[in-house]
C-alpha cells in the first residue's frame, strides 16, 4: 500500500498543493532554499519525491525555534462551545416569539445584548487559559531540568539522580508501518531522507510537550515525558500532523504508537526496565495509525481524551494479560 502510493505520479493539484504551502512557508525557508523546493516540486517525477519537498512544512503551527505560540480560538473549547450553541438556539426561539407576537419593541435586544457580554467573556477567559497552558508546556522547569540530571545555574552543581535509579517516566514508542518495504521501494537514500525529515517532526512534537528521545532503532523511535498526559497530547499531535500531510499532499508514513507509564532506571539517559518493554510491545499490537495505551496511563488523561477500549492483550515477558485502550485522535 505505501509503496504504490508513494510512486504515483503526481497531479498538478497535487503540485499546486505543495506550492501553495512553499509559498506560505517562504519567510521561514528564505529565498534560496524556496526557490530550490519550487523546482524541485514542479519537476519530482513521484507523489512521494513531491511530499519529500515539504515534509516539514506540511502542517504545525509553532515555531519551536522561536517559541512562537499556536493562533488560539475559543471554539476549539468544548465547553466554549455548548455556551455559544445555548446562546444561539436560546436568543434564537426569543427572536421568534417577539416575531409571533407582534413586532413592536424589539426586547429581546437586552437578554441577547447582556449574554452576549457574558459569551465574550467566557471567549476571552478560554483563549488566556489556553494561552497559559501553552507557555507551561513551552518552559522548560527548573525543577524538571534538575531532577533528570540538569545543572543548577547558581552553584553549577549536578543534582540530578545518580544512574540507575529508580525514576517515575511516560514513555512513547513509535513504529513506522511497512517501512521494509517501502525501503525496497524507494531506495536506501531516499528512505534515509524520510526517516530524518519524519525524525525531525517527532522532535518538534517532543519539544512542544516537554518531552525528548531517548534513543531510536531503525524506524522506531521512543521518547520520554514529564507526565502522561503531555505524552498522549504528543503522540495525538504527531497523528494528527501525518494525517493532514496525507490529505494535503496524498502521502504521509503510517505509524504505530505505544505510551506506557511507571518506573524505569535511569542508565545515563537511556531507559531500562519493564515499563519500557511494555511500551514497546504496545506498540507492535497497535494498528496503523493507532495510538494504544496501558491502564495506568488511562488512569491519568481518562476525561481529557477519547478512549476506546481494547480489551486484554497478552504481553510478552508478563505472566498476566495487560489491559490496553486506543486514543481516538481524529476530534
Amino acid at each position: 500500500m505505501l509503496g504504490s502510493n508513494f510512486g504515483r505520479l503526481p497531479s498538478d493539484a497535487d503540485r499546486a498543493r505543495v506550492i501553495a504551502q512553499l509559498t506560505r512557508a517562504g519567510p521561514h525557508l528564505g529565498a534560496a532554499e524556496l526557490e530550490r523546493r519550487m523546482e524541485l516540486a514542479r519537476h519530482v517525477p513521484t507523489i512521494g519525491e513531491l511530499a519529500l519537498v515539504a515534509w516539514d512544512l506540511s502542517v504545525g503551527d509553532v515555531v519551536p525555534s522561536t517559541g512562537e505560540k499556536r493562533n488560539v480560538g475559543a471554539w476549539h473549547n468544548a465547553g466554549f462551545r455548548l455556551h455559544a450553541t445555548a446562546y444561539v438556539l436560546t436568543n434564537g426561539a426569543l427572536v421568534g416569539t417577539w416575531a409571533l407576537t407582534g413586532p413592536h419593541l424589539f426586547w429581546p435586544f437586552f437578554p441577547i445584548a447582556a449574554w452576549g457580554i457574558g459569551l465574550g467573556l467566557h471567549a476571552v477567559g478560554v483563549r488566556n487559559a489556553e494561552r497559559h497552558r501553552q507557555d507551561q508546556e513551552q518552559r522548560a522547569p527548573r525543577e524538571a531540568r534538575l531532577a533528570e540530571g540538569g545543572v543548577d545555574s547558581a552553584s553549577g552543581a549536578k543534582n540530578g539522580p545518580e544512574a540507575r535509579t529508580p525514576t517515575q517516566v511516560t514513555v512513547m514508542f513509535t513504529d513506522v508501518v511497512d517501512s521494509t518495504r517501502l525501503t525496497a521501494t524507494i531506495g536506501d537514500e531516499s528512505w534515509t531522507r524520510v526517516r530524518a525529515r519524519h525524525r525531525e517532526m517527532l522532535g518538534r512534537c517532543y519539544e512542544l510537550h516537554r518531552g525528548r528521545e531517548v534513543n531510536s532503532i531503525g524506524d522506531g523511535f521512543m521518547a520520554r515525558f514529564d507526565s502522561e498526559r503531555a505524552a498522549v497530547r504528543c503522540a495525538v499531535e504527531i497523528q494528527q500532523r501525518l494525517d493532514q500531510e496525507r490529505r494535503e499532499i496524498g502521502f504521509a508514513l503510517a505509524i504505530r504508537i505505544g505510551i506506557n507509564a511507571g518506573h524505569a532506571i535511569d542508565d545515563d539517559g537511556d531507559l531500562l526496565g519493564n515499563v519500557v518493554n511494555v511500551a514497546s510491545r504496545i506498540t507492535t499490537a497497535a494498528e496503523p495509525n493507532e495510538i494504544l495505551i496501558t491502564e495506568s496511563v488511562a488512569d491519568h488523561v481518562d476525561g481529557h481524551f477519547r478512549l476506546v477500549d481494547r480489551g486484554l492483550r497478552g504481553v510478552k515477558g508478563l505472566d498476566r494479560a495487560l489491559h490496553v485502550l486506543s486514543v481516538d485522535w481524529s476530534a
